[in-house]
């Protein structure tokens, strides 16, 4: 059986830096595509739906988290490089 140059000997996809890097990009794209999803969800309640941020606490909560993690998330990378 003859072994693709970018499969381990169990067929699992080896990890080099082409697929970190995909890897990496893909989950930075969902987690704008989410993030600024719940952005829109939020002004969409709020400009149009004329409701309070006490009707959506969840929606909020997420946002707020996900922009907390995404700032951790870039000083730990700043603080790394040094």
């Amino acid at each position: 059986m003859a072994l693709s140059k970018n499969r381990g000997p169990n067929g699992s996809v080896l990890r080099d830096e082409r697929t970190v890097q995909e890897k990496n990009s893909l989950a930075a794209q969902g987690f704008l595509l989410l993030f600024f999803g719940l952005f829109l969800s939020i002004l969409y309640r709020q400009k149009f739906l004329h409701q309070s941020i006490g009707q959506y606490p969840d929606i909020v909560i997420l946002f707020f988290l996900g922009g907390i993690y995404f700032v951790l998330g870039f000083l730990k990378q700043r603080f790394l490089q040094r």
